[in-house]
Protein backbone atom coordinates (compact mmCIF):
# COMPACT_ATOMS: atom_id res chain seq x y z
CA UNK A 1 0.00 0.00 0.00
CA UNK A 2 1.59 3.21 -1.12
CA UNK A 3 1.82 5.82 1.65
CA UNK A 4 3.30 9.11 -0.04
CA UNK A 5 3.22 11.52 2.75
CA UNK A 6 4.80 9.52 5.57
CA UNK A 7 7.90 8.70 2.92
CA UNK A 8 7.46 12.28 1.92
CA UNK A 9 8.25 13.55 5.87
CA UNK A 10 10.20 9.97 6.51
CA UNK A 11 7.78 8.49 8.66
CA UNK A 12 8.64 5.21 6.75
CA UNK A 13 12.24 5.22 8.40
CA UNK A 14 13.68 4.05 11.51
CA UNK A 15 14.45 6.94 13.60
CA UNK A 16 17.47 8.50 14.46
CA UNK A 17 19.32 6.88 17.31
CA UNK A 18 23.00 7.28 18.84
CA UNK A 19 24.73 4.12 19.77
CA UNK A 20 26.21 5.80 22.81
CA UNK A 21 24.83 7.31 25.67
CA UNK A 22 25.47 10.86 26.05
CA UNK A 23 25.55 10.69 29.93
CA UNK A 24 28.48 11.20 32.20
CA UNK A 25 31.24 12.25 29.25
CA UNK A 26 34.44 11.82 30.51
CA UNK A 27 35.56 15.60 30.75
CA UNK A 28 38.81 16.73 28.90
CA UNK A 29 38.73 14.12 26.84
CA UNK A 30 37.96 14.32 22.87
CA UNK A 31 34.47 12.07 22.15
CA UNK A 32 33.30 10.35 19.31
CA UNK A 33 29.31 9.47 18.87
CA UNK A 34 28.12 7.28 15.97
CA UNK A 35 24.34 8.00 14.44
CA UNK A 36 22.14 5.70 13.41
CA UNK A 37 20.70 6.59 10.45
CA UNK A 38 19.55 3.92 7.67
CA UNK A 39 17.98 5.06 4.43
CA UNK A 40 19.19 8.75 5.00
CA UNK A 41 22.13 10.04 2.45
CA UNK A 42 23.00 12.96 4.67
CA UNK A 43 22.99 14.33 7.93
CA UNK A 44 23.42 17.58 9.61
CA UNK A 45 24.20 17.67 13.48
CA UNK A 46 24.15 21.12 15.56
CA UNK A 47 25.91 20.75 19.34
CA UNK A 48 26.73 23.40 21.95
CA UNK A 49 28.79 23.01 24.66
CA UNK A 50 28.01 25.65 28.08
CA UNK A 51 30.31 28.65 27.58
CA UNK A 52 30.97 27.49 24.01
CA UNK A 53 29.76 28.58 20.62
CA UNK A 54 27.34 26.58 18.70
CA UNK A 55 29.24 24.54 16.02
CA UNK A 56 27.45 22.36 13.30
CA UNK A 57 28.41 20.22 10.14
CA UNK A 58 27.06 18.02 7.38
CA UNK A 59 27.39 14.43 7.46
CA UNK A 60 27.45 12.10 4.49
CA UNK A 61 25.67 8.40 5.52
CA UNK A 62 28.19 5.58 4.12
CA UNK A 63 26.03 2.32 2.90
CA UNK A 64 26.48 0.74 6.45
CA UNK A 65 23.87 3.65 7.70
CA UNK A 66 26.21 4.09 10.97
CA UNK A 67 27.36 8.00 10.72
CA UNK A 68 30.66 8.86 13.09
CA UNK A 69 30.02 12.38 15.15
CA UNK A 70 33.45 13.83 16.18
CA UNK A 71 32.67 16.43 18.70
CA UNK A 72 36.31 16.81 19.80
CA UNK A 73 37.28 17.50 23.40
CA UNK A 74 34.33 17.82 26.00
CA UNK A 75 34.69 20.20 28.60
CA UNK A 76 31.07 20.80 29.49
CA UNK A 77 27.73 19.86 29.10
CA UNK A 78 26.36 20.06 25.67
CA UNK A 79 23.18 20.43 23.67
CA UNK A 80 23.09 17.79 20.75
CA UNK A 81 20.86 17.71 17.72
CA UNK A 82 20.85 15.38 14.41
CA UNK A 83 18.01 15.91 11.55
CA UNK A 84 18.23 15.05 7.98
CA UNK A 85 15.69 17.38 7.12
CA UNK A 86 12.58 15.30 6.89
CA UNK A 87 12.18 13.06 10.06
CA UNK A 88 12.02 14.38 13.19
CA UNK A 89 15.07 15.60 14.92
CA UNK A 90 17.43 13.66 17.24
CA UNK A 91 17.87 16.16 20.31
CA UNK A 92 19.62 15.13 23.20
CA UNK A 93 21.59 16.59 26.47
CA UNK A 94 25.06 14.87 27.20
CA UNK A 95 26.09 15.39 30.44
CA UNK A 96 30.03 15.51 31.64
CA UNK A 97 31.56 13.27 34.42
CA UNK A 98 33.99 14.64 36.61
CA UNK A 99 37.52 12.72 36.62
CA UNK A 100 40.87 13.64 38.24
CA UNK A 101 43.45 15.74 37.20
CA UNK A 102 46.76 17.39 37.63
CA UNK A 103 47.19 21.20 37.58
CA UNK A 104 49.08 24.15 38.69
CA UNK A 105 52.31 22.88 38.25
CA UNK A 106 55.53 24.44 38.88
CA UNK A 107 59.16 24.15 38.43
CA UNK A 108 61.99 24.76 40.71
CA UNK A 109 66.06 23.79 39.61
CA UNK A 110 68.43 22.96 41.79
CA UNK A 111 72.02 23.54 40.38
CA UNK A 112 75.11 21.35 40.83
CA UNK A 113 77.25 22.57 43.09
CA UNK A 114 80.14 23.40 40.67
CA UNK A 115 78.04 25.81 39.07
CA UNK A 116 77.86 28.27 41.97
CA UNK A 117 74.24 28.71 40.77
CA UNK A 118 71.12 29.69 42.97
CA UNK A 119 68.24 27.71 42.99
CA UNK A 120 65.64 29.28 40.18
CA UNK A 121 62.26 28.75 38.96
CA UNK A 122 61.93 27.08 35.36
CA UNK A 123 58.89 28.11 33.09
CA UNK A 124 57.45 24.89 32.24
CA UNK A 125 57.80 25.54 28.46
CA UNK A 126 58.77 22.49 26.81
CA UNK A 127 61.94 21.18 26.38
CA UNK A 128 63.52 22.32 29.44
CA UNK A 129 66.98 22.99 29.05
CA UNK A 130 69.05 22.22 32.30
CA UNK A 131 72.33 21.59 32.77
CA UNK A 132 73.80 18.23 33.70
CA UNK A 133 73.54 16.98 37.26
CA UNK A 134 70.46 19.21 37.99
CA UNK A 135 67.58 18.28 40.10
CA UNK A 136 64.56 19.43 39.24
CA UNK A 137 61.70 19.87 42.05
CA UNK A 138 58.19 19.21 40.68
CA UNK A 139 55.40 20.09 42.25
CA UNK A 140 51.27 19.87 41.42
CA UNK A 141 47.86 19.62 42.87
CA UNK A 142 45.36 16.48 42.53
CA UNK A 143 42.01 16.74 41.97
CA UNK A 144 38.89 14.83 41.49
CA UNK A 145 39.84 11.84 43.77
CA UNK A 146 43.08 11.46 41.94
CA UNK A 147 45.24 9.93 44.74
CA UNK A 148 49.04 9.01 43.24
CA UNK A 149 50.58 10.63 40.19
CA UNK A 150 53.77 10.75 39.02
CA UNK A 151 56.37 10.81 35.69
CA UNK A 152 58.34 8.15 33.93
CA UNK A 153 60.29 7.90 31.08
CA UNK A 154 60.46 4.38 29.82
CA UNK A 155 62.76 2.93 32.65
CA UNK A 156 61.98 4.80 36.00
CA UNK A 157 59.21 6.30 37.54
CA UNK A 158 59.06 9.19 40.04
CA UNK A 159 55.91 9.47 42.31
CA UNK A 160 55.13 12.52 43.89
CA UNK A 161 54.53 12.36 47.19
CA UNK A 162 52.81 14.92 50.06
CA UNK A 163 55.63 16.54 51.89
CA UNK A 164 55.38 17.39 55.78
CA UNK A 165 56.11 21.17 55.27
CA UNK A 166 54.06 21.45 52.16
CA UNK A 167 51.80 24.90 51.99
CA UNK A 168 48.07 24.01 52.68
CA UNK A 169 46.21 22.87 49.58
CA UNK A 170 42.86 23.98 48.42
CA UNK A 171 39.61 22.42 49.16
CA UNK A 172 38.95 19.15 47.69
CA UNK A 173 43.43 19.10 46.41
CA UNK A 174 46.06 17.55 47.08
CA UNK A 175 49.40 19.05 46.83
CA UNK A 176 52.45 16.74 45.68
CA UNK A 177 56.04 17.10 44.89
CA UNK A 178 58.99 15.15 43.65
CA UNK A 179 62.59 14.97 42.35
CA UNK A 180 63.74 14.38 38.97
CA UNK A 181 67.59 13.36 38.16
CA UNK A 182 68.68 15.36 35.16
CA UNK A 183 71.12 13.19 34.56
CA UNK A 184 70.84 12.89 30.09
CA UNK A 185 68.04 13.99 27.68
CA UNK A 186 64.62 12.46 28.58
CA UNK A 187 60.76 12.18 27.90
CA UNK A 188 58.74 12.31 30.96
CA UNK A 189 55.05 11.23 31.01
CA UNK A 190 52.78 11.98 33.00
CA UNK A 191 51.35 8.78 34.94
CA UNK A 192 48.25 8.88 37.49
CA UNK A 193 45.46 6.48 39.72
CA UNK A 194 41.74 7.84 39.57
CA UNK A 195 40.42 6.73 43.76
CA UNK A 196 37.53 7.11 43.29
CA UNK A 197 37.14 3.99 40.92
CA UNK A 198 35.06 5.23 38.40
CA UNK A 199 37.06 3.98 35.46
CA UNK A 200 37.79 6.93 33.43
CA UNK A 201 40.70 8.16 32.55
CA UNK A 202 42.32 10.73 34.50
CA UNK A 203 43.16 14.09 32.67
CA UNK A 204 46.94 14.86 32.60
CA UNK A 205 49.31 17.31 31.66
CA UNK A 206 51.42 17.00 28.46
CA UNK A 207 54.58 15.19 28.43
CA UNK A 208 57.72 17.11 29.82
CA UNK A 209 60.51 16.72 27.71
CA UNK A 210 63.89 17.47 28.89
CA UNK A 211 67.18 18.45 27.29
CA UNK A 212 70.59 18.32 28.94
CA UNK A 213 73.10 21.25 28.30
CA UNK A 214 76.17 19.70 28.01
CA UNK A 215 79.24 20.77 29.62
CA UNK A 216 81.49 21.59 27.38
CA UNK A 217 85.07 20.16 27.41
CA UNK A 218 88.09 22.44 28.52
CA UNK A 219 90.71 23.80 26.23
CA UNK A 220 94.30 22.85 26.46
CA UNK A 221 97.18 23.95 24.25
CA UNK A 222 101.12 23.53 24.87
CA UNK A 223 102.50 26.86 24.17
CA UNK A 224 106.12 26.18 25.59
CA UNK A 225 108.02 25.12 23.29
CA UNK A 226 105.88 26.07 20.45
CA UNK A 227 106.03 22.99 17.95
CA UNK A 228 108.73 19.96 17.99
CA UNK A 229 112.07 20.68 18.77
CA UNK A 230 115.21 18.58 19.59
CA UNK A 231 116.62 18.41 23.39
CA UNK A 232 120.11 17.19 24.85
CA UNK A 233 119.98 14.15 27.07
CA UNK A 234 120.77 16.02 29.95
CA UNK A 235 119.61 19.02 31.53
CA UNK A 236 116.10 19.95 31.76
CA UNK A 237 112.47 20.80 29.50
CA UNK A 238 110.44 23.73 30.38
CA UNK A 239 106.57 23.01 29.32
CA UNK A 240 104.38 26.05 28.91
CA UNK A 241 100.86 25.20 29.23
CA UNK A 242 97.52 27.20 28.56
CA UNK A 243 94.00 25.55 29.79
CA UNK A 244 90.54 26.97 30.42
CA UNK A 245 86.89 26.21 31.29
CA UNK A 246 83.60 27.43 30.92
CA UNK A 247 83.46 26.66 34.55
CA UNK A 248 86.99 25.76 35.97
CA UNK A 249 89.60 24.29 35.59
CA UNK A 250 90.43 21.43 38.11
CA UNK A 251 93.93 19.69 37.37
CA UNK A 252 96.15 19.97 34.96
CA UNK A 253 99.24 17.56 34.54
CA UNK A 254 101.68 16.55 31.69
CA UNK A 255 102.03 12.87 30.40
CA UNK A 256 105.27 11.93 29.17
CA UNK A 257 106.58 8.86 27.26
CA UNK A 258 109.50 7.71 25.62
CA UNK A 259 110.47 6.23 22.43
CA UNK A 260 113.02 4.36 21.45
CA UNK A 261 115.55 4.85 18.27
CA UNK A 262 116.73 1.35 18.38
CA UNK A 263 113.98 -1.47 18.75
CA UNK A 264 112.92 -2.05 22.14
CA UNK A 265 110.82 -3.64 25.29
CA UNK A 266 107.21 -2.98 24.05
CA UNK A 267 106.65 -2.76 27.88
CA UNK A 268 108.75 0.68 27.93
CA UNK A 269 107.62 1.62 24.72
CA UNK A 270 104.23 2.12 26.31
CA UNK A 271 104.99 3.72 29.62
CA UNK A 272 103.82 7.02 30.79
CA UNK A 273 105.00 8.80 33.35
CA UNK A 274 102.77 11.56 34.74
CA UNK A 275 103.96 14.68 36.14
CA UNK A 276 102.04 17.28 37.90
CA UNK A 277 101.31 20.95 36.85
CA UNK A 278 98.48 22.72 39.24
CA UNK A 279 95.60 22.62 39.97
CA UNK A 280 93.97 25.97 39.73
CA UNK A 281 90.61 25.95 39.94
CA UNK A 282 89.71 28.51 37.99
CA UNK A 283 88.69 29.54 34.62
CA UNK A 284 91.79 30.25 33.13
CA UNK A 285 95.45 28.64 33.70
CA UNK A 286 98.47 30.14 32.67
CA UNK A 287 101.83 28.28 33.73
CA UNK A 288 104.12 24.94 33.45
CA UNK A 289 106.49 22.55 34.60
CA UNK A 290 109.55 21.02 34.17
CA UNK A 291 110.51 17.85 32.60
CA UNK A 292 113.75 16.23 33.67
CA UNK A 293 116.11 14.64 31.07
CA UNK A 294 118.85 13.25 33.44
CA UNK A 295 118.44 9.74 33.99
CA UNK A 296 116.16 9.02 31.44
CA UNK A 297 119.35 7.38 29.30
CA UNK A 298 118.24 8.91 26.34
CA UNK A 299 120.39 8.54 23.37
CA UNK A 300 120.61 9.63 19.98
CA UNK A 301 117.59 9.38 17.87
CA UNK A 302 115.28 8.72 20.91
CA UNK A 303 111.75 10.91 21.63
CA UNK A 304 110.03 11.82 24.44
CA UNK A 305 106.31 12.50 23.79
CA UNK A 306 105.14 15.12 26.17
CA UNK A 307 100.92 15.52 25.91
CA UNK A 308 99.28 18.07 28.03
CA UNK A 309 95.72 17.09 30.06
CA UNK A 310 93.10 19.74 31.29
CA UNK A 311 90.41 18.10 33.81
CA UNK A 312 87.32 20.62 34.32
CA UNK A 313 86.29 21.10 37.95
CA UNK A 314 83.17 19.05 37.53
CA UNK A 315 81.58 16.19 39.02
CA UNK A 316 82.49 14.21 35.82
CA UNK A 317 85.93 15.79 35.50
CA UNK A 318 86.08 15.90 31.68
CA UNK A 319 89.37 15.69 30.34
CA UNK A 320 91.32 17.37 26.98
CA UNK A 321 94.04 15.95 25.80
CA UNK A 322 96.83 17.75 23.40
CA UNK A 323 98.48 16.31 20.34
CA UNK A 324 101.94 15.14 22.05
CA UNK A 325 105.01 17.82 21.53
CA UNK A 326 107.58 15.72 20.14
CA UNK A 327 111.21 16.45 21.97
CA UNK A 328 113.74 14.37 20.09
CA UNK A 329 117.61 13.78 20.90
CA UNK A 330 119.56 14.55 17.34
CA UNK A 331 121.33 11.58 15.91
CA UNK A 332 125.20 11.40 16.20
CA UNK A 333 125.45 13.23 12.83
CA UNK A 334 122.48 15.76 13.40
CA UNK A 335 124.66 16.43 16.70
CA UNK A 336 128.35 16.93 14.70
CA UNK A 337 126.74 19.22 12.15
CA UNK A 338 124.74 21.40 15.28
CA UNK A 339 128.80 21.27 16.81
CA UNK A 340 129.99 22.48 13.82
CA UNK A 341 128.17 25.32 13.17
CA UNK A 342 127.98 26.58 16.42
CA UNK A 343 131.56 26.16 16.96
CA UNK A 344 131.89 28.73 13.70
CA UNK A 345 129.10 30.68 15.19
CA UNK A 346 131.35 31.48 18.06
CA UNK A 347 134.67 31.77 16.30
CA UNK A 348 133.00 34.60 14.34
CA UNK A 349 130.83 36.39 17.20
CA UNK A 350 134.31 36.19 19.33
CA UNK A 351 135.85 38.27 16.52
CA UNK A 352 132.94 40.30 16.28
CA UNK A 353 133.51 41.43 19.58
CA UNK A 354 136.75 41.63 19.99
CA UNK A 355 136.69 44.69 17.22
CA UNK A 356 133.92 46.08 18.48
CA UNK A 357 135.64 45.82 22.01
CA UNK A 358 138.30 47.88 20.36
CA UNK A 359 136.69 50.37 18.33
CA UNK A 360 134.86 51.12 22.48
CA UNK A 361 138.18 51.83 23.94
CA UNK A 362 139.37 53.96 21.24
CA UNK A 363 136.07 56.31 21.94
CA UNK A 364 136.83 56.10 25.83
CA UNK A 365 139.96 57.36 25.64
CA UNK A 366 139.24 60.13 23.32
CA UNK A 367 136.40 60.98 25.92
CA UNK A 368 139.31 60.72 28.40
CA UNK A 369 141.15 63.03 26.51
CA UNK A 370 138.34 65.63 25.19
CA UNK A 371 138.81 69.36 26.53
CA UNK A 372 134.91 69.23 27.02
CA UNK A 373 135.82 67.96 30.36
CA UNK A 374 136.34 71.19 32.34
CA UNK A 375 139.09 70.75 35.26
CA UNK A 376 140.15 68.03 33.29
CA UNK A 377 143.81 70.22 33.24
CA UNK A 378 144.35 73.86 35.16
CA UNK A 379 141.60 75.82 34.45
CA UNK A 380 143.09 79.42 32.84
CA UNK A 381 141.86 82.83 34.38
CA UNK A 382 138.79 83.43 31.95
CA UNK A 383 137.76 80.02 32.26
CA UNK A 384 137.53 80.09 35.87
CA UNK A 385 135.91 83.89 35.97
CA UNK A 386 133.23 82.23 33.55
CA UNK A 387 132.24 79.43 35.61
CA UNK A 388 131.96 82.16 38.52
CA UNK A 389 129.53 84.49 36.63
CA UNK A 390 127.46 81.63 35.76
CA UNK A 391 127.59 80.14 39.34
CA UNK A 392 128.97 76.91 38.58
CA UNK A 393 132.27 75.91 40.52
CA UNK A 394 135.91 75.13 39.11
CA UNK A 395 136.23 72.14 37.26
CA UNK A 396 132.54 71.62 36.54
CA UNK A 397 131.77 69.51 33.08
CA UNK A 398 129.63 70.25 30.33
CA UNK A 399 126.43 68.93 29.57
CA UNK A 400 127.16 66.95 26.63
CA UNK A 401 130.53 65.52 27.54
CA UNK A 402 128.62 63.86 30.88
CA UNK A 403 126.04 62.54 28.18
CA UNK A 404 128.76 61.16 26.20
CA UNK A 405 130.36 59.75 29.26
CA UNK A 406 127.57 57.55 30.22
CA UNK A 407 126.99 56.40 26.77
CA UNK A 408 130.06 54.79 26.83
CA UNK A 409 129.01 53.70 30.23
CA UNK A 410 126.06 51.72 28.44
CA UNK A 411 127.49 50.57 25.72
CA UNK A 412 130.08 49.15 27.33
CA UNK A 413 127.77 47.04 29.74
CA UNK A 414 125.77 46.09 26.87
CA UNK A 415 128.94 44.39 25.39
CA UNK A 416 130.11 42.99 29.01
CA UNK A 417 126.30 41.33 28.33
CA UNK A 418 127.28 39.82 24.87
CA UNK A 419 130.52 38.36 26.28
CA UNK A 420 128.46 36.85 28.76
CA UNK A 421 126.06 35.34 26.16
CA UNK A 422 129.15 34.53 24.39
CA UNK A 423 130.65 32.27 27.62
CA UNK A 424 127.46 30.73 27.69
CA UNK A 425 127.44 29.76 24.16
CA UNK A 426 130.80 28.22 24.63
CA UNK A 427 129.43 26.01 27.39
CA UNK A 428 126.76 24.74 24.98
CA UNK A 429 129.54 23.86 22.11
CA UNK A 430 131.28 21.66 24.96
CA UNK A 431 128.21 20.08 25.60
CA UNK A 432 127.45 19.49 22.06
CA UNK A 433 130.77 18.03 21.36
CA UNK A 434 130.60 15.55 24.12
CA UNK A 435 126.79 14.77 22.98
CA UNK A 436 128.36 13.99 19.51
CA UNK A 437 131.26 11.69 21.55
CA UNK A 438 133.75 14.48 19.20
CA UNK A 439 135.41 15.85 22.67
CA UNK A 440 138.92 14.53 22.92
CA UNK A 441 141.62 15.54 26.18
CA UNK A 442 142.83 17.74 23.94
CA UNK A 443 139.73 19.90 23.03
CA UNK A 444 138.33 19.72 26.26
CA UNK A 445 141.77 21.64 28.18
CA UNK A 446 141.27 24.12 25.55
CA UNK A 447 137.43 24.50 25.88
CA UNK A 448 138.14 25.03 29.62
CA UNK A 449 141.02 27.75 28.85
CA UNK A 450 138.19 29.57 27.04
CA UNK A 451 135.98 29.45 29.60
CA UNK A 452 138.51 31.21 31.41
CA UNK A 453 139.29 33.71 29.41
CA UNK A 454 135.54 34.72 28.94
CA UNK A 455 135.35 34.58 32.70
CA UNK A 456 138.05 36.77 33.39
CA UNK A 457 137.12 38.86 30.85
CA UNK A 458 134.03 40.14 32.71
CA UNK A 459 136.33 41.29 35.82
CA UNK A 460 134.89 43.22 38.90
CA UNK A 461 137.06 46.43 38.10
CA UNK A 462 135.40 46.93 35.28
CA UNK A 463 131.68 47.28 36.88
CA UNK A 464 133.85 49.09 39.24
CA UNK A 465 134.67 51.49 36.51
CA UNK A 466 131.56 52.22 34.80
CA UNK A 467 129.81 53.09 38.28
CA UNK A 468 132.43 55.85 38.64
CA UNK A 469 132.06 57.18 35.47
CA UNK A 470 128.42 56.89 36.10
CA UNK A 471 128.53 58.73 39.10
CA UNK A 472 131.02 61.36 38.31
CA UNK A 473 128.65 61.88 35.23
CA UNK A 474 125.27 62.57 37.65
CA UNK A 475 127.52 65.35 39.30
CA UNK A 476 128.95 66.85 36.45
CA UNK A 477 132.46 66.41 37.94
CA UNK A 478 134.86 66.75 35.39
CA UNK A 479 138.16 65.78 36.81
CA UNK A 480 136.50 62.19 38.34
CA UNK A 481 134.66 61.61 35.07
CA UNK A 482 138.23 62.03 33.50
CA UNK A 483 139.95 59.94 35.44
CA UNK A 484 137.16 57.35 35.97
CA UNK A 485 137.57 57.13 31.87
CA UNK A 486 140.87 56.56 32.14
CA UNK A 487 141.32 53.51 34.05
CA UNK A 488 137.83 52.57 32.07
CA UNK A 489 140.03 52.49 28.66
CA UNK A 490 142.91 50.99 30.76
CA UNK A 491 139.81 48.04 31.78
CA UNK A 492 138.87 47.83 28.26
CA UNK A 493 142.35 47.67 26.78
CA UNK A 494 142.47 44.41 28.98
CA UNK A 495 139.30 42.86 27.76
CA UNK A 496 140.21 43.47 24.34
CA UNK A 497 142.69 41.14 24.56
CA UNK A 498 141.44 38.94 26.14
CA UNK A 499 138.66 38.83 23.67
CA UNK A 500 140.84 38.10 20.58
CA UNK A 501 142.68 35.51 22.09
CA UNK A 502 139.31 33.85 23.42
CA UNK A 503 138.41 34.52 19.50
CA UNK A 504 141.51 32.79 18.71
CA UNK A 505 141.07 29.76 21.02
CA UNK A 506 137.46 29.48 19.39
CA UNK A 507 138.70 29.35 16.14
CA UNK A 508 140.75 26.66 16.69
CA UNK A 509 138.67 24.94 18.83
CA UNK A 510 136.07 24.84 16.29
CA UNK A 511 138.28 23.74 13.53
CA UNK A 512 139.20 20.62 15.66
CA UNK A 513 135.96 19.84 16.62
CA UNK A 514 135.21 19.94 12.72
CA UNK A 515 137.95 17.54 11.95
CA UNK A 516 136.83 15.07 14.75
CA UNK A 517 133.26 15.22 13.70
CA UNK A 518 134.06 14.93 10.45
CA UNK A 519 136.07 12.44 10.86
CA UNK A 520 133.63 10.28 12.98
CA UNK A 521 131.36 10.64 10.09
CA UNK A 522 133.32 9.86 7.31
CA UNK A 523 133.92 6.37 9.74
CA UNK A 524 129.77 5.99 9.89
CA UNK A 525 129.94 6.37 5.89
CA UNK A 526 132.38 3.48 5.54
CA UNK A 527 130.49 1.52 7.63
CA UNK A 528 127.43 1.67 6.40
CA UNK A 529 128.75 1.11 3.17
CA UNK A 530 130.80 -2.00 3.92
CA UNK A 531 127.29 -3.27 6.01
CA UNK A 532 125.40 -2.83 2.41
CA UNK A 533 128.23 -3.87 0.51
CA UNK A 534 128.14 -7.42 2.97
CA UNK A 535 124.50 -7.42 2.42
CA UNK A 536 124.30 -7.28 -1.28
CA UNK A 537 127.24 -9.96 -1.41
CA UNK A 538 125.69 -12.30 0.42
CA UNK A 539 121.92 -12.42 -1.77
CA UNK A 540 124.11 -12.46 -4.84
CA UNK A 541 125.62 -16.01 -3.18
CA UNK A 542 122.01 -17.27 -2.11
CA UNK A 543 120.54 -16.00 -5.48
CA UNK A 544 123.52 -17.82 -7.46
CA UNK A 545 124.51 -20.56 -5.61
CA UNK A 546 122.69 -23.82 -7.17
CA UNK A 547 123.59 -22.57 -11.00
CA UNK A 548 127.09 -22.51 -9.61
CA UNK A 549 126.96 -25.85 -8.43
CA UNK A 550 125.42 -27.49 -11.37
CA UNK A 551 127.57 -25.38 -13.78
CA UNK A 552 131.31 -26.50 -11.85
CA UNK A 553 129.74 -30.17 -11.63
CA UNK A 554 129.62 -30.30 -15.55
CA UNK A 555 133.14 -28.45 -16.07
CA UNK A 556 134.63 -30.45 -13.73
CA UNK A 557 134.43 -33.68 -15.40
CA UNK A 558 136.02 -32.63 -18.95
CA UNK A 559 138.76 -31.81 -17.19
CA UNK A 560 139.34 -35.20 -15.46
CA UNK A 561 139.41 -36.60 -18.95
CA UNK A 562 142.12 -34.18 -20.52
Amino acid sequence: MWHPWQAWTGALLPPLTLREPVRDLPRGMAVTLHVQAEGRRSLRATWQAEGAPRRDTVLAVPASGVVPLPLGVVRAPLDLTVTDGRAAPLAVRGSVAVRGWVGDLAFRARFPAYLERPDEAIEPVPPLLLPRGTQLRVAALLRGGLTHAGLANGRDTVWLTTAPDAPMAPAGATRVGGTLPVTGDAEWQWVATDGSGGGLPPELPDALPIRVIPDALPEVAIVGPLADTTISPEGEVAVRVLASDDHAVGRVWLEVRRERAAAADAAVARRVERVDVATPQDPAFDGGATVPLAGRQLEPGDRLLVVAVAEAASPWRQQARTAPRVLRVPSLSEQREAARSLGDSLAARAAQLAAQEARLQRSTAEAARSRELAGSGRPDQNTQADAQRNGAQPGTMRFSAAERAKQLAREQQQLAARVDSLRQGARELEQRLRGANAMDTTLASRMRDIQRLLLDALTPEMQKMLEQVNQGAERLRGTEAQQSLEQLARQQQQMREQLARSAEMLKRAALEGSMQTLRDDARELAKAERQLADRLGQGGKEAGTPATGRGGAQEHKPRQQA
